[in-house]
């Protein structure tokens, strides 16, 4: 992670608009992730370069996605009528698997996974919005920028819309 967090030390200041442009306009780097770009350049204006700052931001960024979950999982078993007496505690174990599990628990520990975090919010995001929407343009919207944003953040994110599509059915 060292060596990670010293390449990205000239994004200091992400408020210059080359710097801006930058993020979402160049292609020399592997892989074209603004949006963790873009919050990695806020860590280390923020944090001036402590790791603490990185870590800390990962942690929030999972307690986020946690909560996400729970808001999610809630609103699909409130939806089904044999569910919806164990909706609160089914959804909380849910969110709670998430949070615990080692797999998520990777990309909290490691600074360089910032991307998995920042685009699985903005994925539940997007999904929360889709299953909220019920035909309101407005909150189609929202779910079409939060999938952009999602797909801004790591490149995988491209596959969503056929996730959605299996929601429809």
């Amino acid at each position: 992670d060292l060596a990670h967090r010293l390449y990205y030390k000239h994004f200091r200041s992400a408020l210059q608009p080359q710097l801006l442009r930058g993020f979402f306009m160049s292609c020399s780097l592997a892989h074209d992730q603004p949006m963790s770009l873009l919050s990695y350049s806020y860590d280390l204006g923020w944090g001036c370069g402590d790791p603490a700052s990185f870590h800390l931001t990962n942690l929030l960024s999972h307690a986020l996605n946690s909560a996400l979950v729970t808001v999610l999982m809630h609103h699909l078993f409130s939806r089904l009528a044999a569910t919806r007496a164990w909706a609160a505690p089914a959804s909380l174990f849910t969110a709670l698997l998430f949070a615990f599990h080692p797999q998520r628990v990777e990309s909290v520990a490691w600074i360089t996974q910032r991307r998995d975090l920042l685009s699985t919010a903005l994925l539940l995001l997007a999904t929360l919005a889709y299953v909220r929407a019920a035909g309101r343009p407005r909150a189609v919207g929202c779910s079409i920028l939060a999938y952009a944003g999602a797909v801004l953040a790591k490149v995988g994110m491209v596959r969503l819309p056929v996730a959605r599509w299996g929601l429809a059915l």
